[in-house]
């Protein structure tokens, strides 16, 4: 053995074992080895080719391993596909490699049992002689081994005549790799570069040429013999190169697969023809259900084929497929899952024919009219087809023709616009198949009886709540999801051509589903569908009439329309219940007054609340449907339900439906609905099950869980009380009987946990308070200053914040409830207003010790929005921890930065800093910074804001430029309102800012993000002559221009630009100056 082939076996018998192996510096060595051959395949090629061709001295059986023989025909692929034409001999090594396959096929697979028969070696050696094929053509101008290849199919050891099972399979292989890398695959096509792809359109422009023919005949052959050998009752295995029943299924399939992929760009002559068209008929009609398969997915491959309309109406016409798919269809229908998979190529071939009839029927630059008339007429042949496989019992086949559905549809919508614009209607026959389309569309809604619902989706997830809620859908039950989708945008497409006959068909449906009996006691699977009909009814309609204002009373009434003008929508209330219902709000009605609401499937049960949240708005239009909406809401159908998924996302469609229905709600009841809740209000922390390793807590709070959910309920019960404000006594009673249960548990908490300070259930618990506590405030609307009186239970909110913090003080050393507090006062404030400013600054004593860089950022963000909303209302309060929050800011920004994550944190505080002066300086509350709390600090603050403005990143270099504008044009002019001495920082420290930051050598002019800091630059420049006027020019042209070297005439035309230009103008003026001073 060559030394080279015995290396390279040994190293891939090395590197296949390297676990196993103790030797780490031995692996290496032979992984570089193997590395080396594989980035030298000039060479290494032919060491690869002797290993895979190698057989015993004393047999045909292979000498190697699979494992080298395969890494060794890579060395040949990659030679062929990306080296060949860089070597000298390329020409050489093809010839070479030409001669040794065609001995390698003879040896192997003529005379031998072809790699014994193991389906992956065969299928690489296929993808190898492909890459040969290829290379043929490309670097020689003789084609004849393609054709002494397939001479191999008829070749046997001995004088027997007829295909060779074991060579014609490796062909059919070899075949179907050259088709897919000349680009029949077109997502491959897709992503090839443009010299690969005219090297491909040269190749089958040869193939084309010198082979089609050949290939075709031979393939043609493949089929009709095997069809023959399935008929035969010879089902001898004797010899495996016979052609026999046993081989001849799997054979021709394999051949009707090529035939699919050569039909896209071979002559269509070669594939149809009277003789062709027969043997696809009988291959259809065959005893072997792959062949089957194969052949209807062929079939789909020559129909879809590019072709001029007036040919491919020709094409389809002469295939004759309707009355013989017409006849598979009905003998296959209703046989449970026997042919279900024949359905589904089927009802795939039906679904192509349809999509190119529709193509040619709209094309109206390439397909003259009758062409056009003739596949519409065609078209209406192949749909009756389609229809029928869309009623299969199962969704496969349904699948495969939707697509073509919905491209029918919009080629009937372009039809009636243009038949309506010549004052006539669709076809008959048009309208008839619209008809028994959303027949069976909704028919197709339905839910299996079978259908495995519990623990998913459909019920809000697991009974326990634990989990995602749809992750844990099983597969069945996705595909039904995903059918719905399609089916629902059929109907939008239903509805683009007949808006009416969507919603009459639904409200019919939903009408005679609540006839057929008691609605609560129908099959689960019959009340589900009615209420998803009806569900995804207003979503169909308001897709097709471009809805832009949502669902309102105006849904659901018949609002007349004055000619010429669009539909008011914007009227009061008391003119749309005047009005008569539409057929939505008829379909409503019926449905809300109903008795399905009582049905005992929790599937029903949840797509009743789902619809009642949706349609939302109709109950402000007939407020008597409220009671048994909110009574099903509130008893076990609903909060108290016993399953815990359910109860998760009815929390939610309870706070949606409050939260638009909350003023159609009468104030009387408010209290009973709370009262109804209170049981749904105990909050009771649960740790969960955790590794060693793991933070209960963190685990507790990183996802969202059942409790997150049921703060939803803490928001509805602040939206109903909210309703009371003409009600204050019995307004602050209700948010009293609310709160104080919780305060009550929230001091006991606290209380116990300083007795067992190990107790992280507690801190948990003191968590969940917190949250609950302040998402009550989350549903009262925002604070109005304007309001005349200030809302009575605003005064009841101090007990809440003053037991926040204390559970804060006493346990702010954990993350979760620092996070809790700081939500909870960001709520409250919003909603309470100035009332909680004065708690602030025990707030932040509390918290700025412990908190974290992150958390900071988001308190000083926190602090910015109040800052801005409420403006000299905090300044008592920013007075008295501005000092505390800079010093906590300087710790942080002064120490070092390790990694990615810390440069991105310490910006983010960068920013927060910078926002919040710039916040306090917007707001007017300068006077903060020079308080007699805060001046011995305001040095160091501006001297921060110079130091970032000159070294920062871009973004903090920005920020602190705009702040010190603001300084500049508040503190700098020269008036009553300039504070003392800063006019002497403007000298020292702004002023030759503008200059040295463009100056530095990192400063790139070409980059936008310094173009940005260059506008913010030369906005402070012109703020400083705004400010100090001639003074400043005067300093610049006779003190600072000539200290820093620059150019008198130079100084002088910057100092004339200062003055005439704006801020903009400026801009690009002081981008040439900083140009001209480093002389470029």
């Amino acid at each position: 053995m060559d030394s080279r082939e015995e290396q390279l076996v040994k190293a891939v018998e090395i590197a296949s074992n390297a676990a196993a192996l103790p030797d780490a510096n031995l692996v290496g060595q032979a992984l570089a080895f193997l590395e080396e051959l594989k980035q030298s395949t000039q060479e290494s090629w032919s060491i690869g080719w002797g290993i895979w061709t190698a057989h015993r001295d004393d047999s045909l059986e292979p000498k190697y391993e699979y494992a080298p023989r395969l890494f060794g025909l890579n060395l040949v692929d990659d030679f062929l596909d990306r080296s060949i034409h860089d070597s000298p001999q390329a020409v050489e090594a093809l010839t070479f490699l030409q001669e040794s396959a065609m001995a390698y096929m003879q040896r192997e697979f003529v005379a031998s049992d072809g790699e014994h028969g193991v389906v992956f070696l065969k299928n690489k050696v296929a993808q190898t002689l492909a890459l040969l094929m290829l290379q043929t053509y490309s670097l020689t101008s003789s084609y004849t081994f393609l054709t002494a290849a397939l001479s191999l199919c008829t070749s046997h050891p001995d004088e027997e005549a007829g295909l060779n099972v074991l060579t014609t399979d490796l062909m059919l292989r070899v075949l179907h790799d050259l088709s897919l890398n000349l680009g029949s695959d077109v997502t491959l096509r897709s992503v090839r570069g443009k010299d690969r792809l005219q090297r491909d359109a040269v190749v089958r422009d040869e193939i084309r040429t010198h082979h089609a023919t050949s290939i075709a005949e031979l393939l043609w052959r493949i089929i009709q013999d095997s069809l023959q050998a399935l008929q035969s009752p010879d089902a001898s295995t004797d010899n495996p190169r016979r052609l026999n029943a046993h081989t001849a299924g799997s054979l021709a399939q394999v051949a009707m697969a090529v035939v699919g992929d050569y039909a896209s760009w071979i002559d269509i002559g070669l594939i149809v023809s009277m003789e062709t068209v027969s043997v696809l008929y009988n291959a259809l009609d065959s005893s072997h259900a792959p062949l089957r398969y194969a052949t209807a997915d062929t079939l789909c491959e020559i129909v879809s084929k590019g072709m001029k309309p007036a040919d491919k109406l020709s094409l389809i016409q002469g295939l004759g497929l309707t009355s013989v798919i017409g006849q598979l269809e009905s003998s296959t229908r209703g046989q449970g899952e026997v042919h279900i998979e024949l359905r589904e190529h089927l009802a795939k071939l039906v679904g192509a024919l349809c999509t190119e009839l529709c193509k040619i029927a709209e094309d109206a630059v390439g397909a003259e009219q009758d062409t056009r008339d003739a596949a519409h007429s065609l078209l209406l042949t192949f749909l009756p087809l389609a229809l029928a496989f869309l009623a299969d019992e199962y969704d496969e086949p349904a699948e495969q023709v939707l697509p073509c559905l919905h491209m029918v549809l919009g080629l009937y919508k372009k039809t009636k616009r243009q038949a309506e614009s010549m004052g006539v209607a669709m076809s008959a026959p048009q309208t008839e198949f619209v008809t028994q389309l959303i027949t069976l569309v909704l028919q197709k809604l339905k839910a299996d009886a079978d259908l495995d619902w519990e623990d998913s989706s459909l019920v809000g997830g697991p009974a326990s709540g634990e989990g995602d809620d749809d992750n844990d859908d099983d597969e069945q039950l996705v595909k039904f999801y995903e059918l719905r989708k399609q089916l629902q945008v059929i109907l939008g497409a239903i509805a683009a051509i007949d808006e009416p006959l969507v919603s009459n068909t639904i409200h019919a449906l939903v009408l005679n589903t609540l006839a057929a009996g008691d609605p609560a006691e129908l099959p689960w699977e019959q009340a589900e569908v009615c209420l998803y009909a009806a569900f995804c009814c207003a979503e169909v309609l308001s897709s097709v009439r471009g809805n832009k204002v949502g669902l309102g009373p105006h849904s659901y009434v018949q609002v007349p329309v004055e000619p010429g003008k669009t539909r008011n929508v914007r009227q009061s209330l008391a003119v749309y219940q005047a009005l008569p219902p539409n057929t939505l709000g008829e379909l409503l009605q019926h449905l809300f007054r109903s008795r399905i609401s009582a049905h005992a499937h929790p599937v029903v049960q949840l797509q009743y609340f789902e619809c009642i949240v949706r349609y939302a708005s109709c109950f402000a239009l007939w407020p008597d449907l409220l009671p048994d909406a909110l009574a099903a809401l509130l008893d076990h159908r609903g909060l108290r339900n016993p399953h815990m998924g359910m109860r998760r996302r009815i929390n939610y469609l309870f706070y949606r439906f409050v939260k638009d229905t909350r003023t159609a709600i009468p104030s009387e009841f408010v209290p009973q609905l709370l009262e109804s809740m209170q049981a749904s209000l105990v909050v009771q922390a649960v740790l969960p099950d955790v590794q060693p390793d793991e933070d209960p807590l963190l685990k507790a709070t990183e996802h969202a869980g059942a409790f997150d959910s049921q703060l939803y309920l803490f928001e509805t019960c602040g939206l109903l009380m909210a309703q009371l404000g003409h009600m204050p006594d019995t307004q602050i009673m209700l948010f009293k009987a609310i709160t104080q249960p919780l305060l009550h548990q929230l001091q006991q908490s606290v209380a116990a946990f300083g007795t067992d300070a190990t107790n992280l259930q507690l801190v948990l618990q003191v968590h969940h308070l917190i949250l609950a506590l302040s998402t009550i405030g989350k549903g009262f609307p925002d604070y109005d200053a304007g309001r005349a009186t200030e809302p009575a239970w605003i005064e009841e909110v101090k007990p809440v914040m003053e037991q926040i913090l204390l559970a804060l003080t006493a346990l702010n050393r954990f993350l979760i409830v620092r996070e809790a507090a700081r939500g909870a006062f960001a709520r409250i404030v919003a909603s309470a207003g100035p009332a909680v400013l004065p708690y602030i600054p025990t707030l932040i004593h509390a918290l700025v010790h412990q908190v974290t860089e992150a958390e900071l950022v988001d308190l000083l963000n926190f602090f910015g929005l109040i800052t801005h909303k409420y403006k000299e209302n905090v300044r008592s309060v920013m007075d008295d921890v501005f000092q505390v929050l800079v010093s906590r800011i300087f710790s942080f920004m002064n120490q070092g930065v390790q990694g990615t994550d810390d440069l991105v944190r310490r910006s983010d505080t960068e920013r927060a800093y910078f926002g919040l002066v710039n916040a306090l300086l917007t707001a007017g509350l300068d006077g903060v910074l020079i308080s007699e709390n805060n001046q011995a600090q305001l040095q160091t603050v501006l001297q921060s804001h110079v130091y970032y403005a000159e070294n920062g990143e871009p973004v903090s270099q920005r920020s602190a430029i705009s702040v010190l504008t603001r300084l500049v044009s508040m503190w700098g002019r020269r008036d009553e309102k300039a504070l003392a001495g800063f006019e002497q920082f403007v000298y020292d420290a702004i002023v030759p800012l503008v200059f040295q930051v463009p100056a530095k050598p990192s400063f790139d002019r070409t980059d936008a993000q310094a173009q940005l800091v260059l506008a913010e630059l030369s906005a402070l420049l012109k703020t400083l002559y705004t400010a100090r006027g001639d003074e400043v020019l005067q300093f610049l042209s006779t003190v600072y221009l000539p200290g820093a070297q620059c150019p008198p005439a130079l100084a002088m035309e910057l100092v004339e630009n200062i003055q005439s230009l704006d801020a903009k103008a400026l801009k690009r003026y002081l981008d040439t100056f900083i140009a001209k001073s480093r002389g470029v």
